[in-house]
């Protein structure tokens, strides 16, 4: 009994281990979102509702710059072989108001 009792032990360090983190929080799973925001760069702050309102923004930001790209890249493969415009330009011929010429 007494190689089972360490045994289960060490398992329970283990498991606790794993579940804590270093300063005795439970660690949140590594959800889709929590890539997301590690994936915009450093956290912001060590409040996690602070941290996620910051990566909300720096997700729109995001957006608008791909957004944006898009709009840019659709506008030159629209015009990609556009014929060029004919400029006809008419010279104006100047009046001569001074009689004294």
């Amino acid at each position: 009994m007494g190689r089972l009792a360490t045994l289960a032990t060490a398992f329970q360090i283990w498991y606790t281990t794993r579940l804590y983190g270093c300063e005795g929080t439970v660690k949140k799973p590594k959800t889709m979102w929590r890539w997301w925001a590690k994936a915009l760069g450093e956290k912001a702050s060590k409040c996690d509702k602070e941290s996620d309102k910051i990566a909300m923004i720096r997700t729109i930001i995001f957006a608008t710059y791909l957004i944006t790209n898009c709009f840019i890249i659709a506008g030159v493969i629209r015009h990609w072989n556009d014929e060029p415009v004919k400029i006809h330009i008419e010279p104006i011929q100047e009046q001569n108001t001074n009689p004294a010429i």
